[in-house]
């Protein structure tokens, strides 16, 4: 008889030529182990072998089970001889098991479907499911490259971005303390005071802080009463009005009509500092210890000078205390309820817009994070609803409400927490989903008030007018409109059934540039997220011209396309922007452009490859030639339209400078820039990015051919 294995068993050697062969089942079932190399890593065995994760590996020929001391040994194919098929163990058999396991997973599936369970997909298989991942994700981390998030932890690889001085940051401290005297001899006179506060009441309260003008007005009144007196208290008050007063410094403009203000260098200093002993009496008042609302919003209504002061990392952080300090004070907690005394109305309104400031604000980095320290279901607060204040901008006086923009970021964001609030970190929303949203975004904007819908008028310096509030919001509607559409626009580059998701991402960018080009204040230009919106619009124009030059279109509107590119470019490089937004944004989008001008001329010298992107990126490109001179200062109040800024010729190749660029580290952080201020500034010698990469990264391996073939199959 032959040799069927390399040892037999004595029962064997007695069998007599003929006999059938039967199977002996142990009584005993035997759980296959996991293979060494796998329990040494510690990973998941599918305990075949050789096992998957030792294949992918490419290390399968030393897959084995760990009670095993090496690869068994397989006998020579010589010595194997073919046997009859065992009893019971027949192709048939086999078919019967696989119909049995396919009818199992469709009740799972079934299972799944009906508790709402998604099964997480591995993007790094080499399945078509993979290769979509990593597509979509491709415009987000170009958006979340020029956003500074540079390494965000749902991704794994090589870092896109590096840490410009990290250790050095880590120990910046958060505010310098400052007495209660010191604080009250920075105030300006009342006269000053008052004519800030008008201003922040009248232009800015819609956007910033949502206070109520009346509450505000009576508060200001009341220290300054006391403070002629001598009587000044040391309060959560006080910490409030040098919010205001730092906001309304940094966006004053109507230098006419009050000369005896401080000229705008001036009022940029003071600003400066104000934000500084905003900070140190919201400490000094244990604003932390002892939360209120006050506090509440006193954090809240610095929020635009956390990146206008150069301090945009604590921004960040402030976030998450924000919620700390709204769970303690019950603002999460305020339902609908509307009764009682008119004062306790109010004051249950004002708790609503705090909240929802903060919830906003969360959910808003959604798309960016995946994650979210705030549920629907964690909180029971109602939106705000009283819209009558007298006096306040867009009052029912000036023909629309005052709570438009706070509630339609609201709803807006509550489209976004839909579509990516029960999303797994590595996951992205169907494409069904994808247009739902989109649907319900388009009906929330035809809802506006008339007035709202179309930004074509002139803004009036000093005026409370609606045309600034019109434009801000077609521009943060149009971003999270292409935020909706972000994951699938690169797909949508080369697949006719995305086709909407182009329009939708195009029509964006197109509205974002728009409203650019028709003016917005300076100061709300350098804000990170106007700063963010303009550099996305140019990532995905960019990106579709690319597709345009594939298909030869009219050549008229690819001059166009490419001036309007440049000008965005232009404008990004003379923002004095300190996030460094700006300069990484147009650096990126210069990359794109210099890609499609090779492409046009047919030059095989230039790429467009994860390495490509990442050099462009890196700390020491990023400002270049192009900023070893100050930019000029912009007036305060006027328009930045595109078309009229002077093209620039290009960056030098061989010259680097630092990451945020020679002309804002000569201009603010100066000796005696420091010294203007009383020394109390919180930035660091080496500012660090919107968010601290705390060793997170971007997944960009395998993506060289991708970059290649989107191009190629434009």
């Amino acid at each position: 008889m032959s040799a069927t294995s390399l040892s037999e068993s004595p029962d064997s050697q007695l069998r007599q030529p003929g006999e059938q062969v039967k199977m002996k089942l142990s009584g005993r079932y035997r759980i296959p182990l996991s293979c060494k190399e796998c329990s040494r890593r510690k990973i998941r065995c599918d305990k075949k072998f050789p096992c998957r994760a030792c294949r992918e590996r490419g290390q399968g020929d030393q897959c084995y089970p760990r009670n095993q001391s090496g690869p068994a040994r397989r006998p020579s194919p010589a010595a194997i001889t073919t046997e009859p098929t065992p009893t019971g163990v027949t192709p048939q058999a086999f078919q019967e098991v696989h119909d049995e396991l396919a009818s199992v997973r469709n009740r799972l599936a079934e299972i799944e479907s009906a508790l709402g369970i998604r099964r997480q997909e591995n993007p790094s298989s080499n399945s078509d499911d993979g290769i979509d991942f990593r597509e979509n994700g491709l415009a987000g981390a170009m958006e979340e490259a020029a956003l500074g998030i540079g390494q965000n932890r749902r991704w794994h690889g090589e870092a896109l971005m590096e840490d410009p001085a990290r250790s050095s940051a880590s120990n910046t401290p958060w505010f310098s303390s400052v007495a209660f005297s010191d604080c009250l001899s920075e105030l300006p006179t009342r006269h000053q005071s008052h004519i800030l506060l008008e201003a922040y009441c009248d232009r800015l309260n819609w956007i910033f802080g949502c206070l109520h003008r009346g509450t505000l007005y009576r508060h200001h009144a009341t220290f300054w009463s006391l403070h002629e007196q001598g009587k000044a208290e040391d309060s959560m008050t006080l910490a409030l009005l040098f919010a205001v007063l730092s906001v309304s410094a940094f966006f004053f403009e109507d230098y006419q009509t009050y000369p005896g203000m401080p000229s705008p260098d001036e009022m940029e200093i003071l600003a400066h500092k104000w934000f500084d002993l905003s900070l140190a009496t919201f400490f000094r008042c244990e604003g932390m210890t002892k939360p209120t609302l006050t506090a509440c919003n006193t954090i809240l209504a610095l929020f635009p000078a956390f990146n206008l002061s150069g301090n945009t990392p604590i921004h960040a952080s402030m976030m998450q205390l924000l919620i700390g300090i709204g769970r303690s004070t019950n603002l999460h907690l305020l339902g609908n309820d509307n009764s009682g005394s008119p004062e306790m109305i109010l004051k249950r309104d004002l708790g609503r817009r705090a909240w929802w400031q903060i919830v906003e604000g969360e959910w808003h980095f959604l798309p960016y994070q995946r994650f979210t320290s705030v549920a629907p279901h964690q909180f029971d607060t109602s939106l705000p609803d009283l819209t009558d204040e007298e006096g306040v901008l867009a009052s029912r006086a000036k023909d629309v409400h005052s709570l438009s923009f706070l509630l339609t970021c609201c709803h807006s964001s509550q489209i976004m927490y839909d579509l990516y609030g029960n999303l797994r970190p590595n996951e992205h929303p169907s494409y069904e989903s994808t247009l739902r949203a989109s649907e319900r975004l388009d009906g929330l904007s035809n809802s506006l008030p008339e007035r709202l819908k179309e930004p074509i008028e002139d803004i009036v310096p000093g005026q409370p007018n609606l045309v600034l509030v019109s434009r801000y919001l077609a521009m943060m509607l149009a971003y999270r409109s292409y935020l909706i559409h972000r994951a699938f626009f690169v797909k949508s580059l080369r697949e006719k059934s995305y086709e909407k998701s182009r329009t939708a991402c195009v029509n964006a960018a197109e509205r974002i540039l728009y409203v650019a080009q028709k003016g917005l204040p300076s100061a709300l230009i350098r804000l990170w997220n106007t700063t963010l919106w303009l550099v996305s619009a140019g990532i995905v124009l960019s990106l579709d011209l690319l597709l345009s030059s594939k298909q030869q279109v009219n050549e008229s509107d690819l001059v166009l396309q490419r001036q309007r590119l440049a000008d965005l470019v232009n404008l990004l490089f003379e923002v004095r922007d300190k996030s460094g937004i700006a300069v990484r944004g147009a650096r990126l989008i210069s990359h794109l452009c210099s890609i499609e001008r090779q492409m046009t001329a047919d030059s095989p010298s230039h790429s467009f490859t994860r390495q490509g992107i990442i050099e462009v990126l890196k700390t020491g490109n990023l400002g270049e030639n192009h900023q070893n001179t100050p930019p000029q200062h912009l007036p305060h109040g006027s328009s930045l339209p595109l078309s009229e800024l002077t093209p620039n010729p290009g960056p030098s190749p061989t010259t680097s400078a630092p990451f945020y660029g020679t002309a804002y580290n000569n201009t603010f952080q100066s000796p005696e820039f420091a010294s203007l201020i009383g020394g109390a500034r919180l930035i660091s010698e080496n500012p660090v990015d919107f968010f601290e990469p705390n060793g997170m990264e971007l997944d960009f391996s395998q993506l060289d051919n991708m970059f290649k073939n989107i191009v190629h199959n434009m």
